[in-house]
């Protein structure tokens, strides 16, 4: 058993409050405040809660976690047991980006440019509708401008949508273990002109490409993978 007692700020009042776990074995139980957030039944996999509905800003909060790994043997080694990785606690506007919301792919690359999508999912848990503008701007690895893109739409309350933006990379430097070349993400979303969610995402230009005939390609050249 775990237990925790904090404060909630009077801040976070109105706010989203999530709580992640990322990995707990196994058969996990959560309580916040006396009120069960759910069950996880298993041991590897990262899992969230949110804790809005029963959280109390400006006061004392109790939070209760219930590991049961009795069932032994449920591995091929012995696993231990308990909350064995990190425990996250994320505030945010409410609206504001998804909890895992934000992914970038690279469908074409060439040595002049690189076309980069961003899917973003976007979220408003409040009470009126509201129009969302996001903004998504790419810095190259030496920090400078590399694109951007714009976009906006009114989210119905309680609902999502999810942006696409494809942007143009000119004369991309691509990733590999030899030269791990990393852009940056960042995506500002605002909603009647106030910024209310901020995240930053890390992603390498690189194409891969599997193949019985050529093995695994990466960048278009020939990597040997062992194991």
């Amino acid at each position: 058993w775990y237990t925790k007692e904090f404060e909630a700020p009077e801040a976070w009042r109105g706010k989203k409050v999530i709580l992640e776990f990322e990995g707990v074995y196994m058969n996990a139980e959560v309580w916040l405040n006396e009120n069960l957030l759910g069950r996880h039944p298993y041991g590897y996999t990262t899992f969230t809660y949110d804790l809005t509905p029963y959280l109390k800003p400006g006061a004392k909060n109790k939070l209760v976690v219930k590991v049961d790994n009795s069932a032994q043997t449920n591995s091929r080694w012995y696993s231990g047991s308990g909350i064995y990785r990190p425990v996250w606690l994320y505030t945010a506007e409410p609206v504001h980006a998804a909890h895992w919301g934000i992914a970038v792919t690279t469908p074409e690359i060439t040595p002049a440019q690189a076309a980069v999508r961003i899917e973003t999912k976007i979220e408003n848990d409040g009470a009126i509708a509201r129009e969302a503008v996001l903004e998504s701007l790419l810095f190259a690895p030496d920090g400078s401008l590399a694109a951007s893109g714009q976009a906006q739409r009114v989210i119905q309350p309680g609902g999502s949508e999810v942006f696409v933006q494809d942007l143009q990379v000119r004369s991309p430097l691509l990733w590999s273990p030899e030269a791990p070349s990393l852009y940056r993400l960042e995506t500002v979303c605002r909603a009647e002109g106030q910024a209310e969610d901020t995240q930053t995402t890390l992603f390498g230009i690189r194409s891969l490409e599997f193949s019985a005939e050529k093995g695994f390609l990466l960048n278009g050249k020939p990597v040997l993978l062992k194991g």
